[in-house]
């Protein structure tokens, strides 16, 4: 008994349970909803942004958020945030458009 509860903690540690977000998520959800929330919807971060694309919708991948992010699109800047940072936001919305 003490062993299958040992294994369950640790595979809910890593991750593996499906329950909590991983902290790189809550991270990428936290970005997200500073940067980007203001003009993107998204039902996951309880964002409600009319100017900027609804993600719902779209349901982008990793790569083009990513690309989006660097480059800009539409009336949306190049670069809101960068390096590690997009990298946790596109993540988590690539996430959070797929459950």
């Amino acid at each position: 008994m003490r062993l299958a509860a040992a294994a369950t903690v640790v595979l809910v540690a890593a991750g593996c349970g499906g329950g909590a977000p991983s902290p790189s998520g809550i991270e990428g959800k936290t970005l997200f909803v500073q940067q980007c929330g203001a003009c993107h919807s998204l039902a996951d971060a309880g964002t409600k942004g009319s100017f900027g694309a609804d993600l719902e919708r779209s349901r982008p991948r990793r790569a083009a958020i990513l690309k989006a992010i660097a480059e800009g699109k539409g009336t949306m800047p190049a670069a809101i945030v960068g390096g590690r940072d997009a990298d946790l936001v596109a993540a988590y919305v690539a996430r959070a458009v797929r459950r």
